[in-house]
């Protein structure tokens, strides 16, 4: 009696099985994912109509088969979902990876180079500049994503603000204080810790600096005879070239002699720069490889400062004496 009882359960599973599914046809499209039930419908116990539905259809695919794991079809712990859908717990169906903007969770996830936002629980590109974002919101290559704001920025230009979450670009430092983002200085320009000189520059104490440390080129030691050259070009030999060239484009090549202090090369460097804030001229450091001609800054010692006006005709250095 017992064992004819137990087939006959046995037996009413199979029957379950195919009339939940008969359930699933009747409300919706066969062919496509069962809609969820609104919030206070329900089924047997109180569970959601569509749970209920692939609960019975679950035991049903002991007995029937496991669906091909296509999005839209029933899965279960034993029939697994394909390829690279998931099963959606709760739901019992397989789903797509999410595309931007779709609802997502932990068995719901987004598909590549996308995150689910916390939240929203939406799906989210990787953000653009001035996107909003946050740690499941993160921003696109490139981009950071700067601290109460909470929007991506680019890397920072030289004199754009900046910080330890709103980074400068390539080649820039953040000025500690000023928080700005400050390109390598050179002659003239005022340096410290966190505003480095350029390649070919240092940072130095100087007296005509008012007490704060200016960037000084590196200087160029010239040989004995390079000197006394200097010497004969700084005056009206009668075969030495013309003058009053103007310089190709108002950039006016320089080195500086190593026999210049400190604050004389500091009172060359400012002169410099005073001139290149009130004028179109540009003093560049001295190219071998790009530069024919070129101003050499010294001290001659002659007890007169003196420069020939303009560039001089044929290639070379022209001194530009500094009486102190």
């Amino acid at each position: 009696m017992n064992m004819r009882l137990n087939a006959s359960i046995l037996l009413l599973l199979p029957m379950f099985a195919i009339a939940s599914q008969q359930v699933v046809v009747e409300e919706g499209n066969s062919d496509s994912v069962p809609p969820s039930p609104e919030p206070n419908s329900s089924l047997r116990g109180g569970q959601s109509g569509e749970r209920q539905i692939n609960f019975w259809g679950s035991i049903g695919d002991w007995f029937t088969g496991c669906p091909a794991g296509n999005t839209g079809d029933r899965c279960s712990a034993g029939c697994p979902c394909k390829g690279q859908n998931t099963c959606e717990v709760w739901h019992h169906v397989c789903r797509a990876p999410g595309k931007v903007n779709d609802s997502c969770h932990a068995t719901k996830p987004c598909g590549s180079g996308l995150t689910c936002e916390a939240g929203s629980h939406k799906c989210r590109a990787p953000g653009k500049e001035n996107d909003p974002c946050h740690l499941t919101r993160p921003c696109g290559s490139g981009l950071t994503c700067e601290a109460g704001s909470h929007v991506c920025r680019a890397p920072g230009k030289a004199n754009d603000p900046c910080h330890l979450t709103r980074p400068c670009g390539s080649g820039l430092t953040c000025e500690a204080g000023s928080h700005v983002c400050r390109a390598p200085g050179k002659h003239g320009d005022y340096c410290h810790a966190t505003r480095p000189c350029g390649s070919g520059y240092w940072c130095v104490d100087a007296i005509s600096a008012w007490n704060h440390q200016i960037c000084l080129p590196d200087c160029k030691s010239f040989s004995s005879a390079e000197k006394e050259k200097m010497k004969d070009d700084g005056y009206s030999a009668p075969s030495f070239p013309g003058f009053g060239l103007k310089w190709d484009g108002g950039v006016v090549p320089f080195a500086a002699d190593c026999d210049l202090e400190n604050n004389e090369l500091a009172l060359f460097s400012e002169a410099m720069k005073d001139i290149e804030d009130k004028t179109g001229i540009q003093f560049v450091r001295y190219d071998l490889n790009k530069h024919d001609n070129y101003i050499v800054l010294s001290d001659q010692s002659s007890g007169v400062a003196n420069s020939w006006v303009g560039k001089m005709q044929e290639p070379g250095w022209q001194r530009v004496n500094l009486d102190t």
